[in-house]
């Protein structure tokens, strides 16, 4: 089965599943997040340059953008709790969009897509922990923290904890432009820690805008979460997963799609993540306690029904 059929069609048959066993509801809960990372449109699915042209028209292109933004792609590492038994450690990438260690990242990819579905079945969400923000200098990672999620941008913002003085290559939000249809779009990101994590780009065209729920280019080629710009560099978007919230129970196929949410949007998403930072939020403790207490509340049993008294005997006073 396709994981794009599974994780629309059948999660409410796989919710009836998890509510038999544990066990179920761990391995459904793994193959979903399986599924929503291999979704993902990148390197893999991506496309060769846009129109038919050759790569190496386009090598200064290429070339000039992963020199200027490859910087500020990171990797950030974290282990998912889907249950105490299983925690698995996963990792994705992320976009440095503050010089202070701030990350912008895939709420999809960061447990949001198995947290709906957890929700479908009215079990605990997964919560990710052990947060690290993975640098070129810094191959094992710094500490760092889930600061803020916008469930229905699909984005995420995860600090890093102790910063310093340093200053770190981020992408600047306002160096944004605005494309039309048909225009050419480039993509950069980082591959798996496999391949050392080589940063790589990936082209497309804008095809198509959609303005509802909100406006958004129509595009493919890059991954959710990713940065995608124009030919020449300047800001147009990020990645992301756009579909209806948990409690529709029905869906189209054409009701879940990636897209590319406009730079402004993100912006200013950006800023109310900054704030929460400042304030030293750890959203990811947070969530950590609210699954442990919805854990305790499923595994209190129900209280027994008080036992009926006995008829009295025939003769004996009730």
């Amino acid at each position: 089965m396709e994981c794009s059929q599974m994780r629309v069609a059948n999660v409410n048959k796989f919710g009836r599943m998890a509510r038999r066993s544990r066990g179920h509801l761990v391995a459904m809960l793994s193959v979903i997040a399986s599924c929503a990372a291999l979704a993902a449109p990148g390197v893999a699915q991506a496309q060769g340059p846009a129109g038919g042209a050759s790569a190496g028209s386009h090598a200064a292109e290429y070339k000039a953008l992963i020199e200027k933004h490859a910087g500020a792609i990171v990797s950030v590492r974290f282990v998912m709790s889907f249950a105490p038994e299983y925690e698995p450690e996963m990792e994705t990438n992320g976009v440095m969009v503050d010089p202070s260690g701030l990350v912008l990242v895939s709420n999809t990819l960061m447990g949001g897509f198995a947290s709906q579905a957890a929700a479908r079945m009215g079990r605990p969400a997964p919560t990710p922990k052990e947060l690290k923000v993975i640098l070129e200098d810094e191959p094992e990672g710094v500490e760092a923290r889930l600061v803020a999620r916008d469930t229905e941008l699909d984005l995420a913002w995860v600090q890093i904890k102790e910063p310093g003085d340093r200053k770190f290559a981020s992408l600047d939000l306002a160096a944004s432009a605005t494309p039309s249809i048909g225009d050419r779009t480039l993509s950069v990101w980082r591959m798996g820690k496999f391949f050392d994590r080589a940063p790589t780009v990936t082209e497309n065209r804008i095809m198509g805008e959609a303005k509802k729920p909100r406006p958004l280019y129509v595009g493919f080629g890059a991954s959710y979460g990713a940065p995608v710009f124009t030919a020449n560099g300047q800001f147009i978007g990020v990645g992301v997963l756009q579909q209806p919230d948990s409690e529709e129970e029905q869906m189209d196929a054409g009701d879940r799609a990636f897209m590319i949410l406009p730079a402004a949007q993100v912006a200013s998403a950006t800023k109310k993540a900054q704030e929460a930072a400042k304030s030293g939020k750890d959203l990811s403790a947070e969530e950590a306690a609210a699954a442990e207490e919805a854990a305790g509340d499923q595994e209190q049993p129900a209280p027994e029904e008080p036992a009926e008294e006995p008829a009295p005997a025939p003769g004996q006073p009730k």
